[in-house]
């Protein structure tokens, strides 16, 4: 792979690990710890919180 392809890859996992991590903290905030199991275990349901937070 190519050194630039690399470096994007990279900083796309980045990117997703970052809104994963705000997702986290604000429905840890919220007191929606069932919420963060589900972003974990399904797409869909984490692509819904998303978009209901903004992120």
């Amino acid at each position: 792979m190519c050194e630039v392809a690399q470096r994007l890859k990279r900083e796309g996992a980045s990117e997703g690990e970052d809104r994963m991590s705000k997702l986290i903290l604000v429905l840890s905030e919220k007191g929606r710890m069932e919420d963060i199991t589900k972003a974990a275990k399904n797409k869909k349901d984490r692509e819904k919180l998303f978009k209901e937070f903004n992120l």
